[in-house]
């Protein structure tokens, strides 16, 4: 009889949830049971819900393994939060929660008293487009609710529109349209299907053809669909019309969309995810919650995946291990017959509990749980097998493949196999870890997101062929799958294979002995075991004759560098005094350099406020006199120097090199060799370590510490020796200020304080007298309050520190010595970071601009000799590199002040006297300005006086290049480049005066333009008349005889007359911007010098062709002219038509249109067909 007869699985005891099909559905909801990790996350979600201030929680990555109900937790949340499940099933749920925690139940009523419901939309990614999926459930949202009238315009409703109205009024376009998607070999119908599904390509396809069709232009529709732009405004308009609270974005199966990212470095993609994370940290009216099974770094950890990581809170769906063993025991079922079977076997599974508890696993557990659920409830499962089902199910568990298949589902090497495979018998079977392995072995092959399991499943499945016995296969994937967890407490030790084998003693050591003499595993210094490469290379004779050929060169500093643990120490006291991170940097140096060097270690401190160096010594004579050498070297105490005992491990140092040499001979080596080889030198890496720790330790009674001033023979512990370099920092760097302000008071700060950092200097160096308060809580008020205002800076030029006064003034003497000539950032950082200040770099800009505030007018900055502007964005740069930044102090006179007021006044209402910098504001006033002008304005390079043209002179174009750069020095613009241009070097009142001109000219070009082309219009048309343009083209169109004007010419021609017979407007410049948009198509501001012609030319042809059409007869139409005359809905329809012959594809149309009457047979009746023939003429005629 086989287990199976008296146990078994319950196959129901899990239901997967599909988020978007089983919103609101009423099983699913009733289904939900409250557990205390779901409770505690259901409660975090409320709360920043209902929260109106914390907005932490708003953009979250739900994590944890699959089949653990993620998914049904956020069905129960997104049920809440709508409103839309049914009234009763809402007061069970809420019921059933209130009981299971009163906090969630007051969280209830909070968020249900508001009467704000969100609107919840689920995002799948089965589409390969990003933006496609978040449109489509932004749509399916809102049709779900009713709200389609929510639904804002997209391009790609644009682009439907666009081609409606070729439908509707162009049939040319129209025609032309199609005939580009067939040369594409694409189906209208289904092209615009695509369309209306926000297909991206589908777009790009029409943006493609669009120019085509409408002679050159090119597809600009207002509507720019930003995705997050639309979420947005759809949030708005809910909580304005509707009164929800937001919207609530659930990202579903997030994980599918983390590898599809990764696999194809879409960085777009990861960009769009991380702008709706922003946008709802910013806001509580939106809130994103993405559902995975890993961290997101697991899946890639380039810096894009990194970004995205950064702007999520992680919530992890982790059970404790109480309830995940707790969950596996109760998906297996016991028959009757079971407990007289357990009892029999209490003897033999007390063993088992014997070896399992002297793993250590199961510390953390009762006695009464242990044996209950583990022991008994959990059989025939191995103790450590559950515990290994449940981390590898978490590592790398998929949809197909999960704790819960494993237990209910009936697959090879499943708990059901099991069952089945084995009979009742005298001894007690147990399903031991080697089946876990088997199980989940298809998808160690494939987790290419975690290159180690992948590594560990091939070493594992090449070892398996090296075997001669089951018991060695066996051991071999208990072994993989303890490297697999990688877990501290099952560690691949004898104890834990031993164990989890279920092994006796002489079978599990004649097995481990054996795999290690078939080079298979190794055992390393620290008892756990390894997997040894399949090719069989002896890593330590490899090394040995590296060492043995010479080629092996060990640098003592480096190496002892590369291993020690100790890398810088903290003055902790003296740091926490002054609110400051000082460190010392620790280096390795042999004696015999030591001796040699005359330096000051500059080199080798860097930007480290200290220098601790341990000496390599080969002899005691190596050590003496230290202090009174670097005392010889003219340095301060913060330089130290450490001697010990004389270094005797140079073997050591060897075989690492030794194993560093292999490891980058040849890049194309075995990956299992490298893991070995990296496994073995790891080995060395810690042996070296302990030796240089124990040796230039603080307790190592032969280690001695030396300064220029004297032996610190104090230093006997760690401690000590932290609290002698606090007092060392104190007397080195006595007059530096006490900022405290931990974000900003060292030398590299983060890329958000850096952004803060320069918010603070542009507020300061937009207040020449006081500075005051910064409204708001961010970084940037933070700095200024620790900064300028604590120390009494934002109303008064001296501060109550008088340390700060110090770093004040000698700013304050460099910016004085500035005026005779231009002065290096450098010489100021140096000064400022050097004893006795030794200021960190990132406050020294904040100081810099409380300096230049008052006198920016006359300070020019300039970087390799180019002028720049002085901003925060630009202050901050040069604390990146001081030394390539000059600042230069020029002395104003009033004519240059004058002229620079003058240019602010003539583009702005602004008052020049409240300008701080009026250099750089009234450069960027003419460039904005010339900027802002119209398309033709800019580029035009001819002037239109009244019936003249003439050119634009050379230097002027020049000078319009110019006000287009975005790099300009503004100095050397206005005080150099403009006078030039106006030939009026040195006097700038008359610049002053040529600048007003040339505005004014470019101000009214338009306006000159129009007039001249009216001019040039009324002589086209060449009428005896008099009077504006509108009368003369009228009376030249009411001379045209009836069949004239009736009859259909091309469609220019034809539009050219409807203007004529529709205008209304007797003002010259609006009759022409009108009719150059008839002409052209295009608006007289988008033109160009060329058009001008064009224009002109276009109209004297429409008038030649029209006057040139002569009939014999106005009664009469001549012979092959069709009269046509349509009364329809009380409107008369009227035209002559040329008869003309049809074209090809005009005659294919023909027959389509009685193919389709043909088609439809009787169900279309005569008239009804005459009806849609009329419909269509009575369109065709509108446009005629």
């Amino acid at each position: 009889m086989k287990y199976n007869k008296y146990i078994g699985s319950d196959n129901n005891f899990q239901t997967s949830v599909n988020l978007q099909y089983d919103l609101n559905k009423e099983e699913k909801i009733r289904g939900y049971i409250p557990t205390t990790q779901s409770l505690s996350i259901l409660k975090r979600y409320l709360n920043a819900v209902c929260s109106d201030n914390n907005n932490e929680d708003n953009a979250t990555v739900l994590i944890g393994p699959y089949g653990r109900g993620k998914s049904q937790l956020l069905l129960i949340l997104s049920a809440i939060l709508s409103h839309n499940a049914d009234s009763h099933v809402i007061a069970e749920l809420t019921n059933k929660l209130t009981a299971a925690d009163s906090s969630v139940g007051e969280m209830l009523d909070i968020f249900h008293s508001k009467n704000k419901p969100y609107l919840p939309i689920i995002i799948n990614s089965n589409h390969t487009d990003i933006n496609q999926s978040f449109i489509i459930a932004l749509r399916e949202a809102l049709e779900r609710n009713d709200l389609n009238d929510f639904f804002p315009e997209t391009y790609f409703d644009s682009a439907l529109r666009m081609i409606q109205t070729w439908e509707n009024d162009f049939e040319n376009a129209i025609k032309l349209f199609r005939k580009e998607l067939r040369n594409r070999k694409i189906k209208y119908f289904d092209f615009k299907n695509q369309l209306n599904k926000c297909s991206a390509p589908a777009y790009q396809t029409f943006c493609e053809i669009y120019p085509i069709v409408s002679n050159g232009a090119s597809f600009n529709p207002l509507q720019n669909t930003d995705v997050v732009k639309m979420y947005e405004q759809v949030s708005d308009a809910l909580i304005q019309q509707k009164s929800f609270g937001g919207v609530y974005i659930i990202f579903d199966e997030f994980s599918k969309f983390l590898e599809s990212s990764a696999a194809m470095t879409n960085m777009q993609n990861l960009k769009l995810i991380q702008d709706f994370a922003e946008m709802a940290v910013r806001s509580n009216k939106m809130h994103l919650c993405c559902i995975t099974h890993k961290e997101i770094l697991d899946y890639s950890q380039s810096d894009s995946f990194r970004t995205v990581d950064g702007r999520f809170k992680k919530v992890y769906f982790v059970a404790s291990s109480e309830q995940s063993y707790e969950l596996v025991s109760n998906a297996i079922t016991h028959g009757e017959q079971f407990d007289k079977f357990y009892n029999k076997h209490k003897d033999d599974l007390s063993s088992v509990t014997q070896l399992c508890q002297m793993t250590g696993i199961f510390n953390e557990l009762s006695d009464k749980m242990y044996t209950e659920i583990l022991e008994k409830k959990c059989f025939p499962i191995h103790p450590l097998s559950v515990f290994a089902l449940i981390h590898i199910s978490e590592l790398v568990g998929q949809n197909e493949r999960t704790l819960f298949t494993f237990l209910s589902q009936s697959e090879e090497h499943s708990f059901k196999s099991f069952l089945a495979q084995y009979p009742i018998s005298r001894e007690c079977a147990l399903l031991t870890p080697e089946w876990i392995y088997d199980y989940f072995s298809e998808l160690f092959r494939v987790e290419v997101f975690n290159p180690k399991i992948h590594s560990i499943w091939a070493k594992t499945q090449s070892a398996v062929r090296k075997c001669e016995n089951e018991e060695q296969i066996k051991l071999i994937k208990i072994l993989a799958v303890c490297k697999i967890i990688a877990s501290d407490t099952f560690e691949a030790t004898d104890i834990n294979l031993k164990a989890a084998s279920n092994f006796n003693d002489g079978i599990y050591r004649n097995t481990i002995d054996s795999l290690a003499s078939l080079h298979i595993i190794t055992r390393r210094r620290d008892g756990t075991y390894e997997f040894l490469t399949a090719n069989g290379v002896d890593i330590r004779k490899n090394i040995r004759n590296l060492i043995e050929q010479g080629i092996v060169k060990i640098n003592r500093p480096n190496t002892l560098k590369e291993v020690y643990s100790t890398p810088f120490i903290l003055p902790r006291q003296h740091n926490a005094k002054m609110h400051i991170p000082r460190y010392f940097v620790t280096e390795f140096m042999e004696a015999s350099e030591f001796w040699k060097y005359s330096g000051d270690f500059s080199e080798i401190k860097g930007t480290a406020d200290g220098l601790l160096i341990y000496l390599i010594s080969d002899t005691d004579e190596d050590t003496h006199n230290i202090a009174e050498h670097l005392h010889e070297l003219g340095l301060n105490e913060s330089v130290v120097i450490c001697v010990t005992e004389v270094w005797n491990h140079d073997d050591l140092l060897k075989e690492y090199q030794a194993a560093c040499l292999l490891e980058n001979q040849d890049k194309d080596i075995d990956d299992h060799f490298r893991e070995e080889l990296a496994v073995y030198k790891y080995d060395l890496f810690k042996t070296i370590r302990e030796i240089a720790d124990h040796l230039y330790s603080p307790s190592n009674p032969t280690a001695a510490y030396y300064n220029s001033e004297e032996c610190l023979d104090e230093i006997t512990k760690p401690l000590l020796l932290n609290r002698e370099f606090s007092n060392i920092c104190d007397r080195v760097y006595p007059t530096t200020p006490d900022i405290n302000n931990e974000m900003i008071n060292k030398n590299r700060i983060s890329a958000q304080i850096r952004k803060a950092r320069t918010k603070a200097i542009d507020w300061i160096l937009s207040h020449t007298d006081d500075i005051p308060v910064m409204d708001g809580y961010g970084p940037e008020v933070s700095i200024l309050r620790s900064a300028i205002m604590v120390k009494h800076l934002d109303n008064s030029n001296y501060s109550n520190d008088e340390s700060l006064n110090a770093v004040l003034n000698t700013v304050n003497r460099t910016i004085e010595e500035a005026e005779n000539k231009p002065v290096s950032f450098g010489v100021i950082y140096k000064a400022l970071c050097s004893p006795p200040f030794g200021m960190k770099k990132g406050i020294i800009p904040v100081y810099l601009a409380w300096c230049i505030r008052k006198n920016q007018d006359a300070i020019v900055l300039s970087f390799k000799g180019k002028e720049i502007q002085i901003s925060g964005d630009t202050l901050s740069q040069i604390e990146v590199d001081p030394k390539n930044y000059t600042l230069y102090v020029e002395k104003g006179t009033q004519e240059k002040e004058t002229y620079l007021e003058g240019v602010i006044s003539a583009l702005s209402q602004v008052d020049p006297k409240t300008v701080n910098n009026k250099c750089v504001f009234a450069a960027e006033l003419l460039q904005t300005w010339f900027r802002g002008l119209s398309k033709f304005t800019r580029d035009h390079t001819m002037k239109y006086h009244e019936e003249e043209s003439t050119p634009v002179q050379q230097k002027m174009l020049k000078f319009k290049g110019q006000l287009l750069q975005y790099d300009i020095n503004p100095h050397a613009f206005l005080f150099t480049d403009i006078p030039k241009f106006f030939e009026s070097e040195n006097d700038y009142i008359r610049t002053l005066e040529s600048l007003r001109a040339f505005i004014g000219e470019y101000n009214s070009f338009i306006d000159d333009t129009k007039t001249y082309l009216a001019d040039k219009t009324k002589k086209v048309f060449d009428r005896a008349i008099k009077g504006s343009l509108s009368s003369i083209m009228q009376d030249w169109y009411n001379t045209l005889p009836e069949t004239t004007r009736t009859h259909v010419f091309s469609s220019d021609v034809n539009r050219f007359l409807h203007f004529i017979k529709e205008n209304t407007s007797f003002d010259d410049n609006d009759v022409v911007s009108e009719l150059a948009k008839c002409v052209t198509m295009l608006a007289v501001e988008d033109w160009n010098d060329q058009l001008v012609n064009t224009f002109l030319n276009d109209i004297r042809t429409y008038i030649d062709t029209v006057n040139n059409f002569i009939l014999e007869d106005e009664d009469t139409a001549p012979e092959g002219t069709i009269t046509l005359s349509l009364d329809y809905g009380g409107k008369v329809y009227e035209n002559n038509i040329s008869d003309t012959e049809i074209s090809g594809i005009a005659e294919t149309a023909m027959n389509n249109i009685e193919s389709h009457f043909e088609e439809y047979g009787e169900a279309i009746t005569a008239k009804e067909r005459v009806a849609v023939l009329l419909q269509l003429l009575k369109k065709e005629l509108e446009q005629l």
